[in-house]
């Protein structure tokens, strides 16, 4: 639904690999562990035409000699308020004691072990014979 709102331009910005991520010591596995990553957010060459977001506003930033970082900045501010948008959003009431299962790789992203245990999702893992 995202995608289909923003605009070629911006899908674009926000393909290059310009924006750098600070990675939180909590998924750090240690002191040589980069500190840092630069990426894209909107990943869109997957196998299958699928997109991957990689978004998490309070640790991204604009590529580090600045070059891109005001554009790129503004794309972020302009993804924050658009993901603030209730008619972009689907929002579910469940129930107290319902568990909701999803693919992380489909609608979350996949990642390392979370460690922060005050974290609202906890990943389990489930292993099927044959893969998916």
């Amino acid at each position: 639904m995202l995608l289909r709102v923003l605009s070629p331009e911006m899908r674009q910005i926000l393909s290059r690999p310009i924006f750098t991520f600070h990675i939180p010591n909590e998924f750090r596995g240690n002191d040589e562990s980069p500190k840092s990553v630069t990426q894209s957010i909107l990943m869109s060459n997957l196998p299958h035409g699928q997109k991957l977001w990689r978004f998490r506003a309070d640790i991204i930033c604009g590529d580090d000699d600045g070059k891109h970082c005001p554009k790129g900045m503004c794309e972020v501010k302009h993804l924050q308020k658009l993901l603030r948008n209730p008619s972009l959003s689907i929002r579910l009431r469940l129930c107290p004691g319902t568990i909701l299962f999803m693919d992380n790789g489909s609608y979350l992203h996949a990642r390392s072990n979370i460690q922060d245990s005050s974290r609202w999702l906890k990943r389990v893992r489930f292993y099927m014979e044959g893969g998916r």
